[in-house]
């Protein structure tokens, strides 16, 4: 069994996969609709594919890069789609907070590698921060995409449920059954296999953010077919001022009312036949007046 679960082959085929969902996400950011968020969306998919990638060359690279660094990358992906997910819901960013979040992870990650070097304190410790990342992640998902979006996303709110889980799991598992191992590389059932249910989970987390960016374009798509079919539907207007009736009952002007409903701006000009209705007077003043300067003394 541990022959399968290699946690330097399981790291490295899950930057692989990573890098090729970084790889969609760049696509869909290029050449698709995206709202704000997305791109933090793709910063922290890169920063997971980076962090894999040096986890997988621990032993190889110096340990400031394969240790400190890669548990910086890796809690770095959820900081990242913390971030997005509040910028798409609109939700204010806590930056101050993460940024000390961050540094905390380096200065105990850094202790627990050269002061007191212990692998199971920085899989406890790194495992917690991500849990409580991970509960700020579904509190905004639960709490504010209905309120955008006009339904729960559950398939998300089920991956975050999963990985919050699954985190609470380590470090139980870790304390229990790991607490003295001395190398993260070591076979290790319980290592070996959250790393095989984090990488599920971190696809299913991309996978879930794409089809939520979808959701808000389906759901924009279907604002716009309903004032659409307001426009083409029976428009109350007043006989006499031409103010509309909108759905509310307030009555609009009916530049208002085109400007709310179908994105129109009006430029204000009048046509011949009111200037003639209107300003006739006027004119065969004006054209009097210039007529009569240039009467002589004499012309009576």
């Amino acid at each position: 069994m541990g022959d399968y679960l290699d946690v330097r082959t399981l790291a490295f085929v899950s930057a692989l996969i990573s890098a090729v969902l970084c790889l969609l996400m760049v696509y869909i950011y290029v050449a698709r609709k995206t709202y704000p968020g997305f791109g933090s969306w793709l910063s922290g998919v890169s920063f997971h594919a980076a962090g894999m990638l040096l986890l997988a060359l621990r032993g190889d690279i110096p340990d400031i890069f394969s240790v400190i660094g890669a548990n910086l990358f890796l809690a770095l992906f959820l900081v990242f789609l913390t971030r997005g997910t509040s910028a798409f819901v609109g939700v204010p960013q806590r930056t101050l907070v993460q940024a000390s979040s961050m540094m905390f992870l380096v200065a105990a990650a850094f202790y627990f590698t050269y002061v007191t070097p212990s692998v199971s304190s920085r899989i406890v410790l790194f495992s917690a921060i991500l849990a409580v990342y991970g509960v700020w992640l579904g509190w905004v998902i639960a709490k504010r995409i209905p309120v955008l979006l006009h339904g729960m996303n559950w398939f998300l709110i089920v991956v975050v449920g999963i990985f919050v889980c699954g985190l609470v799991a380590r470090i139980i598992l870790t304390l229990l059954l790991e607490r003295d191992t001395d190398e993260l590389m070591s076979p290790s059932l319980v290592q070996g296999t959250s790393l095989v249910v984090f990488a599920v989970l971190d696809v299913a987390f991309i996978l879930g953010l794409v089809i939520l960016n979808f959701q808000r374009v389906e759901d924009d798509l279907m604002r716009s077919m309903d004032e659409i079919k307001t426009l083409r539907g029976i428009i109350p207007i007043c006989a006499s001022c031409k103010k509309i009736r909108d759905d509310q009952g307030y009555w609009k002007q009916l530049e208002a009312y085109m400007r709310d409903h179908a994105d129109v701006t009006f430029s204000h000009g009048i046509c011949p036949e009111c200037r003639e209705k209107l300003y006739a007077k006027l004119d065969t003043g004006t054209k009097d007046a210039f007529d009569g300067s240039k009467q002589g003394p004499h012309d009576e």
